[in-house]
């Protein structure tokens, strides 16, 4: 699975404990869409990062290869279960077409979306900086990392 993340999976140690196999492809943007909080995460006491769809803004994140056995333990992290209903579902797995640095034609990859159940709110200061380490370690634009620090925290 060719997956394209943007949240706290940018992180390397992030990344590297539920993935050690998965390759990085470098730097994708996910044009027509932003990033945002739709959901409160028990485990982390913060919402979770999703993307809606935003016509004219973009969402950088990080393309990885990631390995059939492991995709299935990115599934259960991220809270989605394919063969399980969807309402009992964080996120959802869906195909989008991202934009690499130097390459002019889109590429497919694979994104979840956090789905909103109302309990909407704000990440907590420790999760917005594994997302901004990994934008940083990764070398994501620095608009990009200035506008992930100007956003408000709990």
């Amino acid at each position: 699975m060719i997956l394209f993340a943007y949240g706290s999976n940018t992180n390397p140690g992030v990344m590297a404990e539920r993935c050690p196999d998965a390759e990085t492809l470098g730097a994708a943007r996910l044009m027509d869409y932003r990033l945002c909080f739709p959901r409160f995460s028990r485990l982390r006491q913060c919402a979770l990062a999703g993307i809606e769809p935003s016509p004219g803004h973009a969402v950088w994140g990080v393309l990885f290869r990631i390995p059939p056995a492991e995709a299935e333990i990115m599934n259960y992290h991220e809270g989605y279960d394919p063969a399980g209903p969807v309402t009992r579902n964080e996120r959802i797995l869906r195909e989008v077409a991202v934009h690499r640095v130097s390459v002019p034609d889109p590429v497919p990859a694979m994104a979840y979306f956090t789905i909103p159940d109302g309990t909407a709110g704000r990440p907590s200061r420790e999760y917005l900086q594994t997302i901004i380490d990994g934008a940083t370690h990764h070398g994501l634009p620095k608009t990009w990392i200035a506008a992930l620090e100007l956003l408000e925290a709990t």
